[in-house]
């Protein structure tokens, strides 16, 4: 029996725990994660990235990586009984990812473990953790390597669970895992495929019994989901093609042929949220702690926020900066916005699937002119995650508009020098942005080692407040994780953003 000590264990080699590894190697902790298959994924599940997703990957250096393998996607079309109903088009979204970028999950685990391993973090495989035992200061994990029976203990500061849905860690805490199964099963099926129409866009056919998602992938593949009256989820015998095209025919395009079923998968429609994210030195991330319905494509992408939101916590507690009340921040935020996207999900979720037959919440969606702004603006938006906004609480200052949502993307090009913000989401600092010029005296003395204030030139600054909606005397604070904390007077800042640091920061 080992004994090492880690700064933090994932446990858990899925989409989230590596990204929540490879954001922990870019802040300088010591990661190992421990993963029981002994082989990657070869499940297809998660297919999209949206803007939100893309700007994480943005911040850790990927998303070019990522881009090189995957589809871009810039426009979802909706069909009511064959009728195209509405075209909900990303290229308005205020971001420099105007779009959803569509790769297989196997790809996404791929990328993300080649750069957490050469970032330096270390993967077992075959490890399958058998029980928890934490103190004051540290966690005991013990484990068992499945190829030689050995058993090994674990000393960590930290553990965070991303075990799937049906999470050993989350079983161990003792939380409760409540949701709502909507009855109604679908089919998924990843597949080459030949279509007279626009096979670069996603496409939502939906009848009054039974709908048809077709999702373009990398290689000239396509997913499509498939959800048939009788909830016909049983296991295909036979000429599986036949089968599928038959489905296609049915509740899809007339036109569209299948050529090679390369994956197939059979589920049902459930949301869950476990009714906490964790306690003490011990947290989830991911399906660990919520499942979503796949209408919408909010899962995978709301474990990439959940990843990023732990791993500044976690980093700045373990140097030293962060009060431990930084974690209860996480459960906060995280649960409770979670908590409205999956009512939001449930909500469209039953009208596809037609357990909602409310005619009214089907006028919703059609292009009526009550709708154009809706349709134009708040859709995008709330498929690219990036309306998504945290409530008044321990690290967000107000609930008006900007506060608590990620920050609008806005780019600065000054001869050879380059600035988004983005740039600002780098998981280690506070940066306090402004015009005018602040004395050393606005900063106690203990706060500068983690706030970077910076002072843009006049031209700039009116771009910079055109962007965030800000008046030109105002100064914006915004937290490691590139949300808005707070604005104030360049006068009152002291006044509004210390209040803030002062709950977590160590002085």
């Amino acid at each position: 029996m080992n004994n090492l000590k880690e700064d933090v264990v994932i446990v858990g080699a899925g989409p989230i725990g590596l990204l929540l590894g490879c954001w922990l190697r870019k802040l300088g902790v010591s990661v190992r994660i421990l993963e029981k298959r002994m082989t990657c994924s070869t499940q297809s599940k998660a297919t999209s990235m949206n803007a939100y997703s893309l700007t994480i990957l943005h911040a850790l250096g990927l998303y070019d990586t990522f881009e090189a393998a995957g589809k871009r996607v810039q426009d979802l079309h909706l069909y009511w009984q064959q009728k195209r109903l509405m075209r909900v088009n990303y290229r308005r979204l205020s971001s420099k990812y105007n779009h959803i970028l569509c790769l297989e999950q196997p790809k996404t685990e791929a990328l993300l473990e080649s750069h957490f391993l050469a970032a330096g973090g270390r993967l077992d495989r075959g490890v399958e953790v058998i029980r928890l035992q934490e103190d004051a200061e540290t966690v005991r994990v013990y484990a068992c390597h499945h190829e030689t029976s050995r058993e090994e203990c674990l000393t960590t500061n930290y553990v965070v669970g991303c075990d799937g849905g049906k999470s050993k860690i989350r079983e161990q805490l003792g939380f409760l895992f409540p949701g709502r199964n909507h009855g109604s099963g679908f089919i998924m099926v990843d597949a080459t495929i030949s279509w007279s129409d626009d096979l670069s866009s996603v496409h939502y056919f939906v009848s009054d019994d039974a709908f048809l998602i077709l999702i373009p992938l990398s290689g000239n593949k396509h997913r499509l989901i498939i959800r048939t009256p009788n909830n016909e989820n049983e296991k295909v015998n036979g000429d599986k093609l036949a089968v599928y095209q038959n489905l296609v025919k049915q509740y899809g395009p007339l036109d569209l042929t299948l050529h090679d079923i390369i994956w197939e998968s059979k589920t049902t429609y459930y949301n869950r949220l476990s009714d906490h994210y964790g306690q003490g030195r011990v947290w989830l991330a991911g399906d660990a702690c919520h499942l979503f319905s796949s209408i919408g494509g909010l899962g995978m992408n709301t474990g990439f926020q959940d990843a990023l939101g732990l791993a500044w916590r976690l980093a700045g507690l373990l140097k030293g900066r962060f009060h431990e009340t930084v974690l209860e921040s996480y459960e906060l935020e995280r649960r409770a916005l979670v908590q409205q996207l999956i009512g939001r999900t449930n909500e469209m979720t039953a009208m596809i699937t037609r357990v909602n037959r409310d005619p009214v919440a089907l006028r919703d969606w059609l292009p009526i002119m009550a709708n154009r702004d809706r349709l134009a603006t708040i859709l995008p938006l709330h498929f690219s995650g990036l309306s998504q906004r945290y409530e008044k609480g321990l690290l967000v200052e107000s609930s008006e508009s900007l506060i608590g949502q990620l920050i609008p993307y806005f780019a600065l090009t000054d001869q050879e020098i380059y600035l988004s913000s983005y740039d600002f989401i780098d998981g280690s600092y506070f940066y306090l942005l402004h015009g005018d010029t602040l004395s050393d005296e606005t900063f106690w003395p203990h706060y500068k080692k983690w706030i970077k204030p910076i002072q843009f030139q006049a031209d700039d600054w009116q771009q910079v407040t055109r962007s965030l909606g800000l008046q030109t005397d105002e100064a914006v604070l915004i937290r490691p994780d590139g949300i808005v904390a707070a604005k104030a007077t360049i006068q009152n800042t002291r006044k509004t953003f210390f209040p803030i640091l002062k709950q977590i920061i160590k002085e």
